[in-house]
């Protein structure tokens, strides 16, 4: 079925943005990223191309993050529905 005006895109996925953009500018490839992290390359690539960096593997997100010299920091925000449900003693 094709696309309409009323279909939504997609949010954008920043980590990967700036993955692709470090990945770039430090002239590597998926082989040579994928070699240093210790996966396959066609695996990496399908990383990439085919999900969004959220659904990745944590150590597989980091690990790529410290090759390409991104600093990244994690949070962790309570929902508001459930902050009644945690009681603390």
């Amino acid at each position: 079925m094709p696309r309409t005006k009323f279909d939504k895109d997609p949010p954008v996925d920043i980590l990967l943005a700036v993955m692709l953009e470090r990945k770039q500018k430090l002239g590597m490839t998926y082989e040579s990223l994928a070699y240093k992290i210790g996966v396959s390359p066609v695996w990496l690539r399908t990383l990439f191309t085919t999900k969004h960096t959220n659904d990745w593997s944590p150590d597989i997100r980091r690990s790529v993050c410290r090759i390409l010299h991104i600093n990244i920091q994690t949070t962790l925000q309570m929902a508001e529905e459930n902050q009644a449900e945690i009681r603390l003693g």
